[in-house]
């Protein structure tokens, strides 16, 4: 089965939708996995070719900024950075390959708090590194599992040919 337009419109409209809520369903208030953001680097590392992935990932990342954000911009340009860090690091892995979620998961994780601690820090933040890195340690646990949901998700429905050396 493969993927369509409308099932990636779909994810990631309810990935949008649950995005403030996913927190509040484990008891904490600010911390929790970042779903549009696992959702940009699952889709992007399996279905790199497609523009509506980095047009919805970036678009929602603004639309969130706008409804829920203080600073204007924050989710959007971390989505951006930490997609072109999975840009990077797909050459190196195979999709079928589990440890691709882990540094997927890192790279996630450090990269868009290392954005948001950057932005923050800019306009005057009192917060520290050392504070960004304990609250990345959460996000990391929260967004590794998510993305390891996605990934066994939507791993199978990734049309295997037997001419792509990426896959055997």
């Amino acid at each position: 089965m493969i993927l369509t337009r409308t099932k990636v419109i779909i994810l990631f409209a309810v990935a949008f939708i649950l995005q403030p809520f996913i927190g509040a369903l484990f008891g904490l208030s600010n911390f929790g996995p970042n779903l549009l953001l696992c959702l940009s680097s699952i889709l992007l590392v399996l279905y790199h070719d497609s523009p509506l992935i980095w047009g919805m990932s970036i678009g929602l990342g603004l639309v969130y900024d706008i409804c829920y954000s203080a600073t204007l911009g924050v989710a959007t340009i971390g989505i951006l950075v930490c997609m072109l860090g999975v840009l990077v690091v797909r050459y190196f892995f195979y999709l079928d390959n589990i440890l691709l979620v882990p540094i997927l998961t890192a790279i996630d994780s450090l990269g868009f708090n290392l954005v948001k601690w950057l932005i923050s820090h800019s306009q005057g933040s009192i917060y520290t590194f050392g504070y960004m890195l304990k609250y990345s340690l959460l996000d990391f646990i929260g967004n590794g599992i998510a993305l390891l949901i996605m990934y066994f998700i939507l791993n199978k429905y990734l049309v295997k040919h037997k001419n792509d050396q990426k896959m055997y």
